[in-house]
């Protein structure tokens, strides 16, 4: 049934090709989700087009994969190398290890935009005890991972060369916001922990 997914990868390991489908399947329906559970709150222009940033570099990242991966093949590893696809599934899962865990700390707090949304003040449990910006890594590990695991060398790099200025540019303003929301408390927890990797950053 699945025949028509690999008609152009006859040379490449199917597992991580699978793995990599399921990801970006499951990673476009907790995008969707979001958006389904989000309520809007004021503050938005805080933002600053972070999530246009990001959305359009991790978009073009995946695109990049499947097209290159299951369609014309220009930059895929080739075959002798193709062991190196089975890397993508531990930070698939690494990704969804984190985000998870993040998205239920935040609740109805979790927004795609750098918005002024949250009443019950500045989430420090969970997960957000140790790092402070836990989704944003899980989302990085996953979309290197996917493209990983189609084994596209031009999804890879533009996953790490458009996701990783895009995701900073995210917490920097995102950041700037949170200081001035929460003031003291904000530069209290910022002090106790990682941005994203403990101890390094």
């Amino acid at each position: 049934m699945t025949e028509w997914l690999f008609s152009n990868t006859a040379d490449t390991p199917r597992l991580p090709l699978l793995i990599g489908l399921i990801g970006l399947i499951l990673w476009t329906g907790e995008v969707i989700s979001l958006f389904i559970t989000w309520k809007p709150g004021k503050g938005t222009e805080k933002d600053k087009g972070s999530f246009v940033f990001i959305a359009s570099a991790w978009t073009l990242a995946i695109t990049f994969s499947v097209f290159d991966a299951l369609t014309y093949r220009l930059t895929t590893l080739p075959y002798h190398l193709s062991w190196i696809q089975y890397g993508g599934i531990p930070l698939i899962i690494i990704g969804f290890a984190l985000r998870v865990p993040a998205r239920l700390a935040l609740g109805h707090a979790l927004s795609p935009f750098v918005q002024t949304s949250n009443p019950g003040g500045l989430v420090t449990n969970g997960i957000y005890s140790l790092i402070r910006h836990p989704a944003y890594l899980g989302a990085l590990s996953q979309l290197v991972g996917i493209a990983l695991c189609f084994g596209s060398i031009i999804g890879v790099a533009a996953g790490i060369l458009g996701g990783i200025p895009a995701l900073l540019y995210r917490i920097r303003v995102e950041e700037q916001a949170l200081r001035e929301w929460f003031g003291k408390d904000y530069e209290q927890y910022a002090a106790r922990t990682s941005r994203m990797i403990p101890p390094l950053w």
